[in-house]
């Protein structure tokens, strides 16, 4: 019975070796009683029946354990049969008894084998029960991906006649019918259905996706209440498309324009790559300790300038290209990049304030250490790091220091030329490029067409990226995917995004850098707007933002370019570099300046609020004269019209 017990726990061999073992033990059981211990009693043999009966009734086996009792029970009658009959023995009782214990086994064993047969027939209608019950899950299941596909070919996003036919969907098209399809087909909770229903409207609407909506939050009386209207004017102008006013009677426009855009021709086409003839030992000396300190934030290029004699772009140009060693790795003809750099600074206009070679040398040495200290110059090849640094040095190429907008509304060549797009941008790439197009100046001449065109591609989609009506699409685009973890820089996709970003925190990169370099460059800008604003005067058009001298207020001025422009750029941007204050302190000095700006501005408000009403009568200076007082005065500290 134990035996038993355990078999019936186990697997179907150690059952086999049961029904063996009790089929061996009855025929030697008999065998030994009726021939070798020479006995007549075989009424022991009885012994066998209750027990293989215990086993079948309380055990409850199946066809395969029945079938071994029944041959214990044979071999058993057999083997006393035999026994029987060579001994001559004549025990017919004995017999009789045997026989009827045999009946009884048998009679057992029909009973098993009923019991299996309904335990059969129940198990077969369980599984046809689970097995219709699966089909018909299966049916449904098939019926619902049979009405999700009707729900998505009804909305054009899936063709599932045609699987060779090119699906011409964007993903925001494929997104945007997709959700629509799930909110007719599914019964979706109401917060979850407001969700997908406000998404539907974003896709629908047309508009960049990448870019905030900021003209809708100025409309509403939130904002207006925070704002100035010369800050909203000057904000909304890198999110709308510059309107064309009419041409003025008298005086035709563009005169200004016309004489800035021939002047910087005349310098292209005449440009013979001017390279310094021969630079002084204690000018050498100098300029070399001051490039040791190219790594450090707050390098200053005004002196880098005064040492270089106004030749900074060229003298800092030339010893990234030796530092990247760019020159050995791609074969380049020393002589040709040193022309080719020389030809870049002279198409700079060095009577801009700001828009000049100091301000490319600036942006160039900016990338350097963006690409040094943020460890990105390990994860880009060399191909991306020659194209960022040509994109760098050509960024403001024969820039006029006028704005797209202006030359928008003026109707100006370039603007009529590159049908109002990315005016500048695009003047630069090209410009740079006819100059790279002369046998002299073309630094690539000993690089394959594939490497050619690459770094052509890279250059301007890296300068492009500088335009800043891109700019918050740029920036948003960044931030999501720094958000959803999507910037692997080992896709070239990731790294040109990267790099954009370093170009694009470099061009504005004087924000973030030293109070006295950041004074210095700011009031170079206003002294360019300025003098736009004049011509906008002079030609009869509506005066842009913070560029009427009437109306100075520089540090307004400098808080709507600090908060809608760097700071969200940098703090996205110096998260993505995770690099600590010692290593990168462009944050904290951002940070500082425009505490600085905040406390002119409040300086200046009390300032007006303690002013006399009535001021024709007390004639004292304003607030805006005194602005433009102060900013006389910084404009004599400046460096000569020479740097």
């Amino acid at each position: 019975v134990v035996l038993a017990t355990i078999a019936s726990q186990h697997k179907q061999c150690f059952r086999h070796l049961l029904g063996a073992a009790v089929a061996l033990h009855c025929t030697a059981f008999t065998a030994v009683h009726t021939l070798w211990l020479d006995t007549t009693d075989v009424l022991e043999l009885q012994q066998i029946a209750p027990v293989v009966v215990l086993l079948v009734v309380t055990h409850n086996f199946g066809n395969l354990h029945v079938l071994w009792l029944l041959i214990a029970t044979t071999s058993t009658v057999v083997c006393a049969t035999v026994c029987y009959v060579v001994t001559r023995k004549n025990h017919l009782t004995q017999l009789r008894q045997l026989l009827l214990d045999l009946a009884l086994l048998v009679l057992a064993a029909v009973v098993c084998l009923q019991q299996s047969k309904r335990r059969q027939e129940l198990h077969r209608d369980q599984f046809m029960t689970a097995r219709k019950q699966a089909e018909s899950s299966k049916e449904t299941m098939e019926l619902r991906k049979e009405v999700f596909t009707m729900t998505l070919e009804k909305y054009g996003c899936l063709d599932v006649n045609d699987d060779d036919k090119l699906d011409l969907s964007s993903p925001v098209e494929i997104v945007h019918h997709t959700v629509s399809g799930l909110l007719e087909l599914a019964q979706l909770p109401q917060q979850v259905f407001d969700g997908l229903n406000k998404i539907t409207k974003l896709l629908a609407s047309g508009s960049n996706i990448f870019r905030p909506d900021i003209k809708a939050q100025l409309l509403s009386h939130k904002s207006r209440n925070k704002l100035d209207l010369e800050t909203e004017r000057y904000v909304l102008g890198f999110v709308e498309d510059p309107a064309l006013p009419p041409e003025p009677s008298g005086q035709p426009l563009l005169t200004v324009v016309q004489e800035q855009q021939e002047r910087s021709t005349s310098r292209s086409r005449e440009a013979s790559g001017s390279v310094p003839s021969s630079v002084s030992d204690d000018t050498e000396r100098l300029f070399h300790a001051l490039l040791s300190n190219t790594e450090a934030w707050d390098f200053d290029v005004f002196e880098a300038s005064k040492i270089t004699s106004g030749r900074p772009l060229f003298f800092i140009g030339l010893a990234l290209f030796h530092k990247y060693d760019l020159i050995r790795k791609f074969k380049l003809d020393s002589d040709k990049v040193k022309k080719f750099l020389g030809a870049i600074e002279d198409g700079y206009d060095k009577e801009l304030p700001y828009h000049n070679s100091t301000h490319a040398a600036d942006v160039v040495r900016s990338v350097h250490f963006f690409l040094t200290a943020g460890k990105l110059r390990e994860k880009c090849t060399d191909l991306e790091l020659l194209s960022v640094l040509c994109a760098a040095i050509i960024h403001d190429f024969e820039h006029p220091g006028l704005t797209n907008n202006f030359l928008i509304a003026t109707r100006e060549s370039r603007a009529l030329r590159y049908n109002d797009r990315s005016v500048l941008e695009n003047h630069h790439c090209a410009a740079a490029w006819l100059l790279l197009q002369q046998d002299q100046f073309n630094i690539f001449s000993s690089m394959g067409r594939k490497e050619i065109d690459e770094v052509r591609s890279h250059t301007i989609e890296l300068v492009l990226a500088t335009d800043l009506s891109q700019h918050f699409s740029h920036v948003s685009h960044f931030k999501n995917c720094l958000s959803n973890n999507t910037i692997d820089t080992a896709e070239q996709k990731s790294r040109l995004t990267v790099l954009k970003m370093a170009l694009k925190c470099a061009d504005v990169g004087h924000a973030s850098k030293t109070r006295k370099l950041h004074i210095n460059w700011t009031m170079r800008v206003i002294q360019e707007f300025y003098r736009q604003g004049d011509q906008e005067k002079a030609n009869g058009l509506p005066v842009s933002p913070f560029m009427d001298r009437a109306k100075a207020n520089v540090p307004v001025a400098q808080l709507g370019f600090f908060d809608f422009i760097v700071t969200p750029m940098y703090e996205v941007w110096i998260k993505y570099l995770d690099k600590s204050e010692k290593d990168i302190p462009c944050l904290r000095l951002l940070q500082g300046n425009r505490a600085h700006w905040q406390a002119q501005t409040v300086a200046s408000a009390r300032t007006s609020a303690s002013s006399p009403t009535n001021s024709s009568s007390t004639k004292q200076p304003s607030a805006c004269q005194e602005q433009e007082e102060q900013l006389e005065e910084k404009q004599s500290l400046l460096p000569s019209q020479q740097v």
